[in-house]
């Protein structure tokens, strides 16, 4: 009986892998990198307020539904500033990417908030000035607060109230307003930076590579 001729496929081969060589940046790279990091500090500050406003605003309506269950109009209230903060947070992350819509959607937004309270607030005041005694958390008609020379303490309690709902008032139209504002003049900060900064950087951030 004849021994094998040999093995019936060829001995295998080692090669050793080389090494794959990261890719190099140039020095004129990091002069465009650090450049870019100036040029996105006022877009970074609108991303890092739009990311707190929006927590902001979502935890407030969050607790504002929790306590007012049963208040049907409060209760939605707290579930449209939800939303609308939830909407913040996610128009931060697309500024972030540097999505030029993201402006206008923040600005919407703050408008939108702004419309929110003050519906609220102005509903609430004149709850209040047509129906007195309901605004009282005495539960006791005028006539029975007056009886029970408990006039003042009533009178008081209205007025602390359209005083809070006033301030709320001029929160939505003034602060909301110039939130709105704010985002609005942002556009031309990113739109400079766009056509300031490399393509490789911008498609990095677009990925959603910080630098």
């Amino acid at each position: 009986m004849s021994s094998p001729s040999g093995p019936p496929f060829p001995p295998l081969q080692y090669v050793h892998a080389q090494p794959v060589s990261p890719p190099q940046i140039s020095p004129e790279n990091l002069q465009e990198l650090q450049a870019a990091k100036r040029g996105m500090r006022k877009i970074r500050r609108a991303v890092t307020t739009a990311t707190f406003d929006g927590w902001t605003v979502a935890f407030f309506g969050i607790l504002t539904f929790i306590f007012s269950i049963g208040d049907i109009i409060s209760m939605a209230l707290g579930a449209g500033l939800t939303v609308i903060g939830v909407i913040e947070l996610y128009g931060a992350k697309r500024l972030k990417r540097l999505d030029q819509s993201a402006i206008a959607f923040l600005v919407w937004n703050q408008i939108a908030l702004g419309s929110l309270l003050l519906i609220y607030a102005v509903w609430r005041t004149v709850d209040i000035l047509h129906h007195p005694a309901t605004a009282s958390s005495l539960g006791a008609t005028e006539a029975e607060l007056d009886a029970a020379g408990m006039g003042n303490i009533a009178n008081l309690e209205q007025s602390m109230m359209l005083a809070v709902y006033g301030s709320l008032m001029a929160i939505a139209v003034f602060g909301q307003g110039s939130m709105a504002l704010y985002y609005f003049t942002r556009r031309k900060h990113v739109q400079t930076y766009l056509a300031e900064t490399p393509p490789w950087i911008t498609q990095m951030q677009r990925a959603g590579m910080g630098i």
